[in-house]
């Protein structure tokens, strides 16, 4: 069924944690938890935008996923390259309108992640590190836009998850380069595995999730989260823990593909470490 295409291609469990930090972040700069429509909107715009900028990723990633990935919608014939197309044009639109009702500065602020998501997409992802960088940018970018949905002090709690956010998320996408090596290599992309070998890849995952962890544990040292935090925190630095070791003792495609994939349940984690820290 062309639907269930549809639903794989915009990956709505990566959608769905986009939208999720706009909340964290609305919530981190109240101190509050409550319903707000303002943060069901941003919720919207979170998660429309990442589903467009990853289906834009699958259509011009296309002959890339013949060879990596021929399971997905677009190289296994389940959606037309024009169908994506278009449903991406609708995500767009349902993101920048859920943004217009939100406030002038949301509208802005979300047209130009959407645009350097295109960017990356059509350009930058071909450059490797740099590529994986403005991924992370973009990933970490919910938390403040939460911020800005509600407005609020932000502070430092703030400025620490969203490095946090944007290490962990850079460690994923190197990780992602490694499980893709071999097709990235016959296509010229000069990702960390293809340019500078796997092991040093895996160095480089592991380096950044160990330093999430680290950083992490700022906010108790500091104090300013509130008790839950730690029930969570457990949990998530453990599994980052884990598939930092498990890279670092096979850096292999097929590890590197499990742990991207376990990966996004350490996120999923510790996004409610942040939600239950964040709250006063």
């Amino acid at each position: 069924m062309a639907w269930k295409g549809y639903i794989k291609i915009m990956r709505p469990a990566n959608c769905a944690m986009m939208g999720l930090a706009v909340i964290v972040g609305g919530v981190m700069a109240s101190g509050k938890v409550g319903f707000d429509i303002r943060l069901m909107l941003g919720f919207v715009t979170g998660f429309a935008l990442a589903a467009v900028v990853n289906v834009q990723n699958d259509i011009y990633d296309l002959e890339l996923d013949k060879i990596n990935r021929p399971e997905r919608p677009l190289p296994s014939g389940e959606l037309s390259k024009r169908s994506a197309m278009a449903f991406a044009s609708a995500l767009l639109l349902i993101g920048l309108a859920a943004a217009t009702f939100t406030s002038p500065l949301c509208v802005v602020v979300a047209a130009l992640s959407a645009l350097l998501g295109a960017f990356y997409n059509s350009s930058i992802k071909r450059t490797g590190l740099l590529g994986n960088i403005v991924v992370a940018f973009i990933v970490s970018m919910p938390f403040p836009y939460g911020w800005l949905v509600v407005g609020g002090s932000g502070g430092p709690l703030l400025l620490l998850f969203t490095f946090i956010s944007f290490c962990a998320v850079l460690g994923r996408e190197i990780a992602k380069g490694m499980a893709d090596v071999e097709g990235d290599a016959q296509k010229g992309i000069r990702t960390v595995a293809v340019a500078n070998g796997m092991s040093i890849a895996a160095n480089a995952v592991a380096a950044l999730f160990i330093f999430s962890v680290l950083l992490s544990l700022l906010p108790l040292a500091m104090k300013i989260v509130s008790a839950p935090y730690l029930a969570f925190l457990v949990p998530t630095d453990a599994g980052f823990i884990l598939s930092a070791s498990k890279i670092l003792k096979d850096p292999s495609p097929r590890t590197a593909y499990v742990e991207k994939k376990r990966v996004l349940v350490w996120m999923a984690l510790g996004l409610f470490a942040f939600l239950a820290g964040g709250v006063a």
